[in-house]
C-alpha cells in the first residue's frame, strides 16, 4: 500500500502507470506482453506495483505461485475447467496447442511460456 495516502476512496487519489517488470497476460484469444501495473499517489507521488491480489480482483490469476511473470485470464481457466471435466480425452497439451494456433491467427506472440503454466490447480 501507499503509506502517505490514508484514503483510496478519494476521487483521483491514484493514477495508473507502467512498472518496469514485464508480464504476460494469457487469454482465450492470445498472449499479451506488457509492463506490470503501478499505482501512483496523486497526493505524494509514492507508488507500488500491483499485487497478485489486485490482479486477481481484476480477473487475472498468477500462472505460478512463485513467479509473477504471467497471469491467466479467469475466463480461460473456466474454459479449461469445463473442457477437462466435460470433454473426454481433452488434454492440457491439446488446449495449449489450440491456444497457440489462435494466437498465431491473431498475429500474436508465441505461447511457449505455456509449458511453464500449470492448470492442474483448477480441478
Amino acid at each position: 500500500s501507499i503509506d502517505c495516502c490514508k484514503s483510496y476512496s478519494a476521487v483521483n487519489s491514484l493514477r495508473l502507470s507502467c512498472g518496469l517488470p514485464k508480464v504476460a497476460d494469457i487469454t482465450k484469444e492470445c498472449r499479451f506482453d506488457f509492463n506490470t501495473t503501478e499505482f501512483v499517489s496523486s497526493v505524494c507521488n509514492a507508488s507500488h506495483l500491483a499485487t497478485n491480489e489486485e490482479y486477481m480482483c481484476s480477473g487475472y490469476w498468477p500462472g505460478s505461485s512463485s513467479n509473477n511473470s504471467s497471469f491467466i485470464e479467469e475466463d480461460l481457466l473456466c474454459l479449461w475447467y469445463h473442457l477437462r471435466h466435460k470433454t473426454t480425452g481433452t488434454s492440457e497439451r491439446n488446449l495449449i496447442e489450440s491456444l497457440q494456433e489462435i494466437s498465431f491467427d491473431n498475429d500474436r506472440v508465441n505461447l511457449t511460456c505455456w509449458v511453464y503454466i500449470n492448470f492442474r490447480f483448477s480441478s
